[in-house]
């Protein structure tokens, strides 16, 4: 897993920066592919819309391409 500009992350690293959102989410987040997904040879584009609900009643929203 690789962040824009940041160096590759390799295992146990990698879930380490999950952890703390995930630690204040409430009963759950959402996700989504949005389609098309893109591929060229051996890259790939993918769309994903990301919806949080903290415990304190806020809602985060989040797309990126990967």
């Amino acid at each position: 897993m690789q962040e824009n500009q940041a160096a590759p992350r390799r295992r146990p690293g990698q879930s380490h920066g999950e952890r703390a959102p995930r630690s204040r989410e409430g009963e759950g987040g959402t996700s989504a592919c949005i389609r098309p997904v893109f591929v060229n040879g051996d890259r790939v584009v993918i769309r994903r819309v990301f919806r949080f609900e903290w415990l304190d009643g806020t809602v985060t929203r989040i797309e990126e391409l990967a």
